[in-house]
């Protein structure tokens, strides 16, 4: 309440910055834990988030402090939970109790899982069913793989229309680094570019003949 306007945000924001601190793995390792001993065991620093274990899923992220008649500070509480493959974030803020801020998280992820879906569109390492001719290599051919995972959420039943193309050119001269990029994965839909992947070579193609001799 005595924040001035510089100090304030935004339940968005917050959510942004979970997002963020949820790409580093060890943080999720940290706030998954039930507890952490201390003084070789005789201490046990128990985690403040009780969904972890209750909430199929959760493995963090933060709890706002309460005081001691149980209600909480002007802090947001934000919990985040895992499954199959999609990663949801609750940001509850203003909520004055405890327990209505951690049942509101709970089931504003339950409402989330039930709803919403993640559609993996192209798979990191999945090969193109293209291939494209190597000049001079060791091999006539490589087919690329995809050097990344491109996902989107969507609401379950909602209509989708993806179309995926290569950019890929007819011929590459060897010699070829394994995970070399040799072109272009681009996903659409309705005409827009979702995504730009690029497209990798498996594996590394030495050239053959007198140039990989050095005669040159």
């Amino acid at each position: 309440p005595d924040a001035k306007a510089e100090d304030r945000t935004t339940a968005r924001d917050i959510a942004r910055l979970a997002r963020a601190l949820s790409s580093f793995g060890k943080v999720l390792e940290w706030t998954s834990l039930s507890g952490l001993p201390f003084d070789d065991g005789a201490t046990l620093l128990r985690n403040r988030n009780p969904l972890i274990g209750s909430v199929p899923g959760v493995d963090g992220l933060h709890v706002a402090r309460s005081s001691a008649d149980g209600r909480m500070d002007s802090g947001s509480t934000v919990i985040t939970a895992l499954r199959d493959g999609m990663r949801l974030i609750a940001v509850i803020a203003d909520v004055p109790d405890r327990a209505t801020q951690l049942s509101s998280a709970a089931d504003l992820l339950e409402w989330g899982f039930a709803n919403f879906e993640r559609l993996e569109v192209v798979q990191q390492g999945e090969k193109l069913n293209l291939s494209v001719d190597v000049d001079g290599g060791a091999q006539e051919q490589v087919t690329p793989l995809a050097g990344a995972t491109f996902a989107v959420v969507r609401h379950r039943g909602e209509e989708r229309s993806f179309q995926v193309r290569y950019q890929l050119p007819s011929t590459v001269v060897a010699p070829i680094e394994k995970q070399q990029q040799i072109g272009e994965i681009i996903v659409e839909e309705h005409n827009a570019v979702l995504a730009v992947i690029p497209a990798l070579s498996p594996l590394p193609v030495p050239a053959v003949g007198v140039l990989s001799a050095g005669l040159r």
